[in-house]
């Protein structure tokens, strides 16, 4: 039995490598939109500075670039309230991408990768209407090219050629009738390994 266990446990080390979280989010406190590419002259905590932008790069991963490189950030914030959602793509100075974070629920800077609601994993119905009015949660159906895979908010190990990232995600949709804040949502993020 034990022999068993340790086959078992050998068989298997490619799951110990996926870690548990792995968002990635990019956050600017206002509405806007752009493209920089330049050194990043400055880490403060969660605080990046390229050029003359400055935003938040909040994950559960390190950053996958330090002070002094040369990166590329483009981005779109916006929603309610300002700055809280953005959909961003970060790259290394040959062009190769490092970071897709889609938490406005676009797929425009996502580089080819698109997202739509997957299975229902969850459904509550709205207790405060009497009618149907059901929030669903959903996991994510991501897609590249011939590539798909499955985003939640667990980390999940996606193949994509020979990149391999590690993503995670979200979807709501709704059913019946929809209260004020009830719009469907989705968002996600990829880190490359």
């Amino acid at each position: 039995m034990k022999t068993s266990l340790a086959i078992l446990l050998l068989a298997s080390p490619a799951l110990a490598d996926v870690p548990a979280k792995c968002r990635a989010t990019v956050l600017i406190d206002a509405v806007t939109k752009g493209d920089v590419t330049g050194t990043v002259s400055k880490i403060s905590g969660a605080t990046v500075t390229v050029d003359k932008l400055s935003f938040d790069y909040q994950s559960d991963l390190p950053m996958p670039f330090k002070q002094g490189d040369t990166i590329g950030v483009h981005y779109r914030c916006g929603g309610p309230p300002p700055g809280m959602y953005c959909d961003a793509r970060i790259e290394d100075a040959s062009g190769k991408v490092l970071v897709i974070a889609a938490w406005n629920g676009t797929d425009d800077l996502s580089a080819g990768w698109t997202a739509k609601p997957g299975k229902i994993l969850k459904e509550d119905q709205n207790p405060n209407e009497k009618r149907k009015s059901v929030q669903r949660s959903h996991e994510l159906a991501l897609a590249h090219g011939k590539t798909t895979g499955t985003a939640t908010a667990a980390c999940t190990e996606i193949t994509d050629g020979d990149t391999t990232w590690l993503a995670t995600g979200y979807a709501i949709t709704w059913d019946g009738v929809r209260p004020p804040e009830g719009i469907d949502r989705k968002g996600y993020s990829l880190v490359r390994k």
